[in-house]
């Protein structure tokens, strides 16, 4: 969202919460967000659409997001984002037809680099399925919010808690745990 006034602004998406910056492991996450002039947020939801609301699943429904000051409000800087469950096809493609959703598949994790490190070392997971990666744990210690490279790779910091261990991977299709130790 940028407006284009000389007003600042205050930006919220219904209460679900996003980084402050996305490309930060363990950002501060905001559910809304103050910014001034010709100023962007790009809100990445923590948890993907519906936010950690319904657990791993996020949350469905209709969700307010907009401008907080009420003087935009009033004058119309809002709307609904409509989330939808993962296994629906609700809405048509451009042309008329019907989505097809594919099946979706766990991840897996092949590997990781480093093998072992200390706390608050940078990990790269790798694996497959891992777009929709939410959480991240070293030997069950959470690893606060991961970030995706791609669908093969995921970074997480090594959080404090962190023993010698399996380390797991989860998103909205399921969960794995590493065969290898991290150590």
């Amino acid at each position: 969202m940028s407006p284009g006034s000389e007003q600042g602004h205050v930006f919220s998406l219904g209460g679900l919460s996003w980084p402050i910056d996305p490309n930060i492991a363990s950002a501060q996450k905001v559910s809304a967000q103050g910014f001034g002039p010709w100023e962007s947020v790009d809100a990445v939801i923590a948890g993907g659409g519906g936010g950690w609301a319904a657990g791993a699943t996020g949350a469905t429904g209709d969700f307010f997001y907009g401008d907080l000051r009420r003087p935009f409000t009033v004058a119309g800087m809002w709307g609904f984002q409509r989330v939808l469950s993962p296994s629906t096809c609700a809405l048509k493609k451009l042309d008329g037809s019907t989505c097809v959703m594919p099946p979706a598949q766990p991840p897996t994790v092949t590997g990781f680099a480093p093998s072992s490190g200390p706390v608050g070392s940078t990990v790269s997971i790798i694996g497959t399925g891992l777009t929709a990666t939410q959480f991240v744990a070293f030997s069950g210690a959470p690893a606060g919010a991961a970030t995706v490279i791609s669908d093969t790779e995921v970074r997480a910091v090594v959080p404090a808690g962190a023993l010698t261990g399996q380390v797991k991977v989860t998103t909205r299709a399921g969960s794995v745990v590493s065969s290898n130790e991290f150590t």
